[in-house]
């Protein structure tokens, strides 16, 4: 494609590892959360598998990416001696390639969505074997293919059409919400109505100040949790230390709270791609 990829993500197979370095001197080499969290079940056992507050805290450790590096190295220790695996051979491996795999390493990386749990779910691999097998000849192989594609192509016409002619109810009276449910996609526009209410309703600020002609928010959230935002007022330019815009190119609610008495999302942060517009280019 003329250039190389950022990220490349596989699963743990130790050929890639080697290889992806050599030949992508820039690119990122990340595994495949799902794989390795699909493992645990086996490699703690049946009981502690079955331990609900084991495996929500383990979860909320892994698939989260608001926590920073030492944050979750703190925790995942904690967790590792709560429950005597501080020795587990698999646990001690996981943590060892931690900078493969965990989000919190990737904070600063664009990762357009791929945290999702059920990511393995929408992958060309299950899409075309809803069509196709493995005992298909080279003839019924094309043909599922053909019609695979139709499919695909269908879903993304009746999204379209959809998407012209939907008019979601706005939960405040903010312009900038009304200009959200404009410019971006239904699916889009939910999550970023998400992040625009909890700046309203969730996000408290506990001080601002000034320094070198930034104001610097120190915001809580409804998580009981404390970011910065560094907000140039002239230029309409916010970056936030949750870094959700740098993960999915989306504002963060954290944003949305100086942003609240602007009627519109400044340019630079509307990324084509979460756009109506985007599947209208050629």
């Amino acid at each position: 494609m003329g250039m190389e990829p950022r990220i490349i993500v596989t699963d743990q197979d130790p050929a890639m590892k080697v290889a992806i370095p050599t030949v992508f001197k820039q690119a990122r080499h990340r595994y495949f959360m799902w794989h390795i969290m699909c493992k645990v079940g086996e490699k703690v056992g049946p009981t502690l598998n079955k331990d609900e507050e084991f495996r929500n805290k383990l979860n909320s450790i892994v698939w989260t990416s608001s926590l920073e590096p030492p944050d979750f190295e703190k925790q995942w220790r904690e967790l590792m001696e709560k429950y005597n695996l501080v020795e587990h051979n698999w646990f001690k491996t996981m943590f060892e390639a931690r900078k493969h795999w965990i989000p919190a390493y990737f904070r600063d990386v664009f990762m357009g969505g791929l945290l999702r749990t059920t990511s393995h779910s929408e992958s060309e691999n299950y899409t075309y074997n809803r069509f196709t097998g493995p005992q298909s000849s080279l003839v019924e192989f094309m043909m599922n293919f053909d019609t695979a594609l139709k499919s695909q192509r269908n879903t993304n016409a009746k999204l379209n059409s959809d998407n012209e002619g939907y008019n979601p109810d706005m939960k405040t009276p903010l312009g900038i919400e009304k200009h959200a449910s404009i410019v971006y996609t239904i699916t889009v526009f939910y999550q970023v109505q998400e992040e625009i209410c909890a700046s309203c309703f969730k996000c408290m600020v506990l001080s601002v100040r000034e320094d070198g002609g930034m104001l610097h928010y120190d915001i809580m959230d409804g998580k009981n949790k404390r970011f910065t935002v560094v907000h140039n007022v002239n230029d309409h330019e916010a970056k936030c230390s949750c870094k959700m815009f740098e993960m999915v190119v989306l504002l963060c609610r954290h944003v949305f709270v100086v942003f609240r008495d602007l009627e519109r999302i400044p340019l630079k942060y509307m990324v084509n791609r979460w756009t109506k517009d985007a599947s209208l280019k050629h």
